[in-house]
């Protein structure tokens, strides 16, 4: 198993926590489970760093992730009342949405690797491509 799957799922399933507590239990509650979890985030987002095989583009997730963790914990005991279980229920989607795109990414590359397709590009050539000669352009044999 990857590192980039294993730490995906796992803060996607913190975020998913952190949504149902937030619907769940008292504001004070949600607001240190928001930063207890932030703290559990931003931690795993660093570790992974160890991994040098992520890519750019999951290193660019782990950041979103890690920016994430760190407002949910200053939101998480800097904020009161309703507010505070708001921003604990849109950082913990916010965990969830970035998890998935992870997984999707990671899924993506395991099947272009799968296929042989790691050497596509998206964008054509901005080379010229070699006129083509028609059958009409062939000279004539008398």
């Amino acid at each position: 198993m990857s590192s980039r799957y294993a730490t995906n799922v796992l803060l996607a399933l913190f975020g998913g926590f952190v949504v149902v507590a937030s619907r769940s239990f008292s504001t004070s509650v949600v607001g240190w489970l928001a930063f207890a979890f932030g703290i559990a985030v931003v931690a795993v987002s660093i570790l992974a760093q160890l991994d040098r095989g992520r890519g750019v583009v999951q290193r660019v997730l782990d950041a979103a992730m890690a920016a994430l963790g760190g407002l949910a914990m200053g939101f998480g005991v800097g904020t009161a009342g309703s507010v505070e279980r708001w921003t604990a229920f849109a950082f913990a989607l916010g965990w969830v949405a970035v998890g998935l795109a992870g997984l999707t990414v990671h899924e993506i590359s395991q099947w272009r690797a799968a296929r042989g397709l790691g050497q596509l590009h998206w964008f054509p050539s901005t080379q010229p491509a070699a006129p083509q000669r028609s059958s009409y352009d062939r000279p004539q044999v008398a």
